[in-house]
């Protein structure tokens, strides 16, 4: 078991003498004061430097959600930096700005500097940042097949696509249920076109999240007897485009997104 906020199996690892030297009564709360943060482990002289080692490493605090993707955009910003953007724009779909790439997302225009920074007129969120600044990378260029196809049959997809279903496909399901035309019509601020809408078909909508990555939507409403569903499927060419990681992270950031919009839509 993890010492991780668990003060007793710390307890257990130490010499259990209550020495005394660390200042405290007993090795118990000196235990208790390390998980709170007020005692340091080489505050017991007792300890083998191994077991001290060891247990320092796993008593390091671990790094918030934000930390752990501002750590992955400085990193994606690093490799960005290196980039030629006047080689790199007509083959990803984006344009020169002087010295910035733009780059459409979701009918927004985001812009990036050399040094890798995103700036746009609406906010830069995670979930378009890191999978944006991915794209700059992997991004071969490949033109759109026209061949569609779920995440789990795209190349590395298979691993993805049940936390795929259930963080993205599902949500929206909700909300196209819940929500109706106004879900839909939440859709089209963002560029979203509708191919189709035949009741037999359910309705059908193109999303480009990144200009060589679109996403389909295919909603099919409840019927009498049947729950209705939501399927995302890519073209053949997100093999080239993306990765399976930037896929899901674009699904999932576009379904939490749409909960807030339209949550905020119905109380306005």
């Amino acid at each position: 078991m993890s010492i991780q906020n668990n003060p007793y199996e710390l307890y257990k690892l130490l010499p259990r003498d209550n020495c005394g030297r660390c200042l405290l009564p007993s090795c118990m709360a000196f235990a208790a004061a390390v998980i709170r943060g007020s005692k340091r482990l080489d505050a017991c002289p007792c300890l083998e430097p191994a077991t001290l080692a060891r247990l320092e490493a796993e008593l390091q605090p671990r790094r918030s959600l934000d930390q752990e993707q501002e750590a992955a955009a400085l990193e994606l910003r690093q490799e960005v930096a290196k980039l030629d953007f006047a080689a790199l724009a007509p083959r990803i779909g984006a344009r020169l700005q002087g010295e910035r790439l733009a780059v459409t997302c979701l009918g927004k225009d985001f812009f990036i500097d050399r040094t890798g920074r995103l700036d746009s007129d609406c906010h830069v969120n995670a979930w378009v940042q890191l999978p944006l600044l991915r794209y700059l990378l992997v991004c071969r260029g490949a033109a759109i097949k026209g061949e569609w196809l779920p995440l789990s049959a795209l190349a590395g997809g298979q691993a993805a696509a049940p936390l795929f279903a259930k963080r993205c496909e599902e949500p929206l399901r909700r909300l196209a249920d819940e929500y109706g035309d106004d879900f839909f019509a939440m859709l089209s601020m963002f560029a979203a076109r509708e191919i189709s809408v035949k009741p037999e078909n359910g309705r059908v909508i193109l999303l480009h999240p990144l200009p060589l990555v679109p996403f389909r939507l295919a909603y099919q409403p409840p019927e009498e007897g049947l729950a209705s569903s939501l399927r995302i499927s890519f073209d053949r060419s997100a093999e080239q485009n993306s990765n399976p990681e930037m896929l899901h992270f674009l699904g999932t950031g576009i379904a939490a997104m749409a909960e807030k919009i339209l949550q905020r839509m119905r109380y306005c």
